[in-house]
């Protein structure tokens, strides 16, 4: 009876949602807030919204490969609406509206609105999982990309790495303090890289790298061939 149940919810849902859909897709380059997520217009029962948010991903998927952005980005705010822990509804939907939809527009305007469109539902998903890193990666990440905005990125980064430590997070703050010359700052990447990942020689290298990068040291050259010696790599 609860699988009857289930399918008839998830046939009537389906017809419902499809509506929807069409009615919001026309709409959906001129909305001013992604905070304002799309819904279904009912609420959907706690037993059922692994089933709806699995559907909703697969249409998504096949829009994807079909290359209709603008059908995407409404499927995902319905999908972050009813279960905000799928972090990967905010990514996918905000990297649609920054780089997607806004690469396809010919208005500078319309584009710019489309980046921070993105950017705010990225910041919407952080409020609704405030200790998930990748989405502070992926946010610091569309400031770096779309705005060129380092003042903003850095920080982001920086929670990113605090939260998870990674190699991908590391490469990219190290990268970023590198362009503005703060040797220091990248060093001290390299420095809690390492504290994390001790027997990972790429931190190793990249901290003599940095180092070497440094003019204030008299040591770095011997610094850098310290660090390719005990890691076996050479500078190349």
């Amino acid at each position: 009876m609860k699988k009857l149940m289930c399918a008839i919810f998830l046939l009537l849902g389906s017809a419902l949602f499809t509506v929807h859909l069409e009615a919001s897709r026309q709409q959906v380059l001129n909305r001013l807030s992604p905070a304002s997520s799309s819904t279904l217009g009912f609420p959907v029962p706690e037993e059922f919204r692994g089933v709806v948010t699995s559907w909703i991903y697969i249409k998504a998927d096949h829009y994807f490969h079909a290359k209709e952005w603008d059908r995407i980005v409404p499927l995902l705010r319905a999908r972050a609406t009813i279960d905000p822990r799928l972090t990967d509804s905010w990514s996918t939907g905000a990297w649609h509206l920054a780089f997607n939809l806004a690469e396809e527009t010919k208005k500078p305007d319309q584009k710019k609105k489309l980046i921070f469109q993105g950017i705010e539902f990225l910041k919407d998903g952080i409020r609704r999982n405030p200790n998930v890193a990748s989405l502070y990666f992926d946010l610091g990440w569309t400031y770096f990309m779309r705005l060129g905005d380092l003042e903003k990125a850095i920080p982001l980064f920086n929670t990113a790495f605090v939260i998870a430590p990674d190699l991908k997070t590391a490469i990219w703050l190290a990268y970023m303090y590198e362009k503005q010359g703060r040797f220091d700052n990248e060093m001290r990447v390299w420095e809690k890289y390492i504290s994390h990942f001790p027997a990972d020689k790429r931190g190793l290298i990249r901290f003599g790298r940095a180092y070497a990068r440094s003019r204030r040291h008299p040591n770095a050259n011997s610094e850098l061939n310290i660090a390719e010696r005990k890691t076996n790599l050479s500078r190349g």
